[in-house]
């Protein structure tokens, strides 16, 4: 799937003291395969206006839930 895909941050679990896994409610189902991953950016904020600021996360959820992903 090409193009940006609205979401919320629904979750934020500390795994050790640096790393994160993050959980996200898609506006619209993303269907994936497992060791894909995705670009995250910003909408608003500081980092809005900067290209630069989008990054790739690993997918780190089962694909059987399209419509939630968590984020490593």
């Amino acid at each position: 799937m090409k193009g940006w895909i609205p979401c919320t941050l629904i979750s934020v679990v500390e795994e050790t003291h640096d790393t994160r896994t993050f959980r996200f409610k898609l506006e619209q189902a993303m269907p994936f395969l497992a060791g894909q991953f995705v670009m995250l950016s910003f909408a608003d904020g500081p980092h809005a206006d900067n290209p630069r600021s989008a990054r790739a996360y690993s997918i780190a959820s089962a694909p059987t839930n399209p419509e939630e992903i968590e984020l490593v």
